[in-house]
Order: C-alpha cells, then structure tokens, then sequence
C-alpha cells in the first residue's frame, strides 16, 4: 500500500486512469505507483516505460498480474 505523510502533496481525483487495468510488458500510460491487482506488489515507473513482464514476481496461486495506476503523476 502506498504511503504518504503530507496530504497536502497529494489531491484526489476521479479520473478514469485509474480504474483500468494493464498487462505485463505494456507501456505505462502514465508515471506514478502501479499495483499488481491480485497481489499488492508496488512499483513505480516512469511514463511510457515498459509495465514489469510476468516473471517479474510470482504469486501463490496462478491469478495473471495485471497492473492498476494507484498514484499517478502528473504536471498540471
């Protein structure tokens, strides 16, 4: 889970972008935190990088990793 201590940095917003789900070896559409959306493993990339391949980490049963931006940023 991601963490934070001023909640003055951060703003909440409802956008799309972060109800969508990505594959392994994908372009990150946008820079920030994603998670793994079965297991909770974090990372975080750079815009357009490559989303980690799934190898990447292994999860207890065989549930796909699929990645969801959980803080994404963004210069206004």
């Amino acid at each position: 889970m991601a963490l934070y201590k001023y909640a003055k940095c951060i703003r909440q917003v409802d956008s799309p972008a972060f109800d969508k789900v990505h594959p392994p070896r994908t372009p990150a559409p946008w820079p920030g935190i994603y998670q793994c959306d079965f297991c909770g493993h974090e990372i975080a990339i750079a815009q357009s990088y490559i989303l980690p391949s799934d190898n990447h980490h292994k999860h207890k049963s065989t549930a796909p990793i699929r990645w969801r931006l959980i803080v994404g940023l963004r210069e206004e």
